[in-house]
């Protein structure tokens, strides 16, 4: 209904003033965009232009698009691709979540079975990787049930890169998880396992 209402705004509607000239109605009216048909070929025009625009220069369309919200012109909006980066944000930040966890997972398995190729490079990217992590949870609470989602499957991938990066057998490696979430994001733990 919400996606609706924003297509209603976006190509349906017309301040009065571009059609009459009536600056002091135009104000608090609209009217819809269909009753006027020379108007439906300007609306057309600017979808176009926008559109051009997001796929020539994402940066000034971006710009663009928030001062089009900021002063109320929807009828300039690029909706579509508005909602579809809206829908993306989403996306982009689980994928950087996993992406995190994997990063994560690797080096404490690399810590806790390499013993003696223990490097500050590793503690230096688990603790980076942490970091981001607790930063996006802290940002977006809502990711922390996905996280929780998607462990299992983040320890799989780290499972199998952590064989291929140490040459060791992959069954070297617990086939689950070793580490509660409360363990992957903890600053300060190490698996101290002298496998």
């Amino acid at each position: 209904m919400f996606l609706d209402l924003l297509y209603l705004i976006a190509n349906c509607k017309l301040r009065i003033d571009n059609c009459f000239g009536d600056r002091q109605t135009a104000a608090l009216s609209y009217i819809p965009l269909s009753l006027y048909r020379g108007h439906r070929i300007v609306a057309a025009e600017l979808q176009t232009s926008q559109k051009s625009l997001y796929e020539v220069d994402f940066v000034r369309w971006v710009e663009t698009t928030a001062e089009q919200l900021r002063h109320q012109n929807y009828a300039a909006v690029d909706w579509a691709n508005l909602i579809e980066e809206i829908e993306d944000m989403s996306r982009r930040e689980r994928k950087s979540l996993k992406s995190n966890l994997v990063v994560i997972l690797l080096h404490l398995l690399k810590w806790e079975y390499q013993l003696y190729s223990r490097s500050g490079s590793w503690r230096g990217s688990i603790r980076e990787h942490r970091r981001r992590v607790n930063d996006d949870l802290k940002d977006s609470p809502s990711l922390v049930p996905y996280l929780q989602e998607v462990l299992a499957e983040c320890y799989d991938n780290a499972r199998l890169q952590t064989a291929d990066e140490t040459d060791l057998p992959l069954e070297t490696f617990p086939l689950s998880c070793p580490y509660t979430a409360e363990q992957l994001l903890d600053s300060e733990y190490l698996p101290n396992s002298e496998n």
